[in-house]
């Protein structure tokens, strides 16, 4: 699989998920909160996974996920985990509205989870947040 761009676009329940090979950015935004997380994921991580034997470049991502459940954070921390045991996270940037209180947990438990990769949560205004992940 040769890709330059993976893009899934969003529904109500799975989040937009983009992957530019070129500038080595993952971005995963909106509400995961599918009946069924590993079916969605699993396409997204093999495609990680071609991507990795292809090139030694680190990749950066970007979280901005406003609506989750449990399964899906799983299949989040998996990806994480697995690109932080081959050492190709470059950092990790974990948005979050401001009043939403679940996100930002969330980001901290990661951030401790990940404490050997560059975290950064950051607030956005609400204002903001619609503009961030939107092409």
């Amino acid at each position: 699989m040769h890709l330059d761009i993976l893009s899934v676009e969003q529904t109500e329940y799975t989040p937009k998920i983009r992957f530019d090979r070129k500038n080595q950015r993952f971005t995963c935004s909106g509400s995961s909160y599918m009946e069924y997380p590993f079916e969605f994921y699993k396409p997204i991580v093999g495609w990680l996974e071609d991507y990795l034997k292809a090139t030694q470049a680190k990749i950066s991502l970007d979280f901005y996920l406003d609506y989750w459940n449990t399964g899906s954070i799983r299949l989040l921390m998996f990806i994480l985990d697995f690109l932080e045991k081959q050492q190709r996270i470059q950092l990790v940037n974990w948005y979050f509205e401001n009043g939403n209180q679940d996100a930002f947990y969330l980001g901290e438990n990661l951030q401790e989870e990940f404490s050997d990769v560059i975290f950064n949560i950051i607030e956005v205004d609400n204002s903001d947040s619609s503009e961030l992940y939107h092409d």
